[in-house]
């Protein structure tokens, strides 16, 4: 059975809006941790990048169980392409 929100476009909203919703909350919280114990503490900001990457393994799993394969396959495409990008800017790093 085909659901109608089994959309390409869907895929790529949810694979855009989670990651950047995780980064800014993200944000928030390390700030809230920071002023709570009084001294200066941060995550690197790759880190922080990384967490709101793999937020997208939320939608990933629901349009699996789903089996809405194409809202699946936008949301990876973003992933793919986040993870890519993150590697790019601070892979060198880790190399």
């Amino acid at each position: 059975m085909v659901s109608n929100n089994d959309k390409l476009w869907i895929g790529l909203l949810a694979g855009l809006v989670i990651p950047f919703l995780g980064y800014f909350l993200a944000l928030q919280a390390n700030g809230w941790i920071a002023s709570a114990i009084d001294r200066p503490f941060a995550f690197k900001e790759s880190t922080v990048v990384l967490i709101g990457i793999c937020l997208n393994m939320l939608p990933l799993g629901y349009f699996r169980r789903r089996m809405l394969s194409r809202a699946l396959q936008g949301t990876l495409v973003v992933t793919m392409i986040l993870a890519i990008v993150w590697f790019v800017k601070y892979g060198t790093g880790i190399l």
